[in-house]
């Protein structure tokens, strides 16, 4: 995103764009309607961003990025699972806050035929996995060994696969959603933990 004066009126596009696209499928947004949101000339949506495509996926990468998966700091003697409990809760709070931040991003993970969705939505859980290496005090994320890594990531889909039962299908209550990733994930996770402070 470009710096100075001109940046105040890009990032008032991008949040126009995104109050949009979060109500309203990709299909029924407009760049007229974008500049009247942003209440700029739709000149400078051309400008800035090329083409409508452009803006969303501007606006995908930054809601993907909005609901990664928090680090909590750091405490003297907290364990992994009280870090993962405590980013657990962490990250259902902010999907349960901003719900139609998620249900775009799932919007936007559906569109997975599209090449450039698809890279954004790769690199978004890559970084979800990289957070939960961290949480796990499993060490610096580029020494981890591919299975380690391969594993977070599944224990990260996983989760992602919970959230959509709660929220888009209303199958779970968030605390049931909340209990099932814990009781899913924990075991491995401990003996995971306890695999790499042995060696």
């Amino acid at each position: 995103m470009s710096t100075g004066g001109s940046a105040t009126r890009e990032d008032r596009i991008l949040a126009a764009a995104t109050r949009l696209f979060r109500a309203r499928p990709y299909e029924d947004v407009s760049l007229d309607a974008i500049a009247d949101e942003a209440g700029v000339a739709r000149g400078l949506i051309n400008h800035y961003f090329g083409t409508k495509r452009g803006v969303y996926l501007e606006v995908v990468r930054e809601v993907t990025s909005v609901e990664s998966f928090p680090v909590p700091d750091y405490v003297q003697g907290a364990t992994p699972r009280a870090r993962l409990l405590e980013s657990l809760d962490a990250w259902l709070d902010l999907i349960e806050r901003d719900r139609e931040v998620w249900e775009m991003s799932l919007r936007a993970a559906t569109s997975m035929g599209d090449g450039e969705i698809a890279a954004i939505i790769e690199e978004a859980r890559e970084e979800t996995a990289r957070r939960l290496v961290a949480v796990l005090g499993l060490g610096p994320v580029g020494e981890i060994a591919d299975e380690t890594l391969a594993t977070v990531r599944a224990w990260a889909g996983f989760g992602e696969a919970v959230v959509v039962q709660w929220l888009q299908y209303d199958r779970i209550t968030r605390e049931q959603a909340h209990d099932l990733i814990v009781d899913t994930i924990m075991p491995g996770v401990e003996r995971l933990t306890a695999d790499v402070a042995r060696a």
